[in-house]
C-alpha cells in the first residue's frame, strides 16, 4: 500500500473531497466569487496539504480518518472497523482537520507558485 501511494502521481481531489475540505476552513473574509485558476490553486493547495498530514502520520490513522471524515461513515461504524472506541475516532478526526488547515495555512504564507 505504502509503494503504491508513493509512486501514485497526485491527482485532483474529488469535488465531493473538496467540497468537505473548504468546511474544514474558517469562511472567507468576502463573499467573492473564485475564478477558474482561484480553484483550481485551491484544490492542488487542499491536494498538497492532504497527502502531507498523510505521510505525517500513523496509516491507521489515516485510514480512520479517511473513512470517518472523507467517507463520511459515522464514528461509531469506524471505531467497529478499526476495533477502537468512537471518541479516538472523532479525537483522531479533529487532530488531523487541525494539521491539514496547518499545512494548508503554511503553504499559502509560502506563496506556493502553481505551474
Amino acid at each position: 500500500i505504502i509503494d503504491a501511494v508513493k509512486n501514485s502521481p497526485q491527482a485532483q481531489l474529488p469535488p465531493k473531497v473538496l467540497a468537505l475540505v473548504h468546511q474544514w476552513m474558517e469562511p472567507p473574509d468576502g463573499n467573492q466569487p473564485s475564478s477558474e485558476e482561484r480553484i483550481e490553486a485551491e484544490s492542488h493547495l487542499w491536494t498538497l496539504s492532504l497527502n502531507r498530514a498523510r505521510s505525517q502520520v500513523a496509516p491507521q490513522h489515516w485510514q480512520i480518518f479517511d473513512a470517518y471524515a472523507i467517507q463520511g461513515l459515522s464514528s461509531k461504524e469506524v471505531a467497529k472497523l478499526f476495533n477502537t472506541s468512537h471518541f479516538n475516532v472523532r479525537l483522531i478526526a479533529h487532530r488531523m482537520k487541525k494539521m491539514v488547515r496547518q499545512t494548508y495555512n503554511q503553504l499559502l504564507k509560502e506563496e506556493i507558485h502553481l505551474p
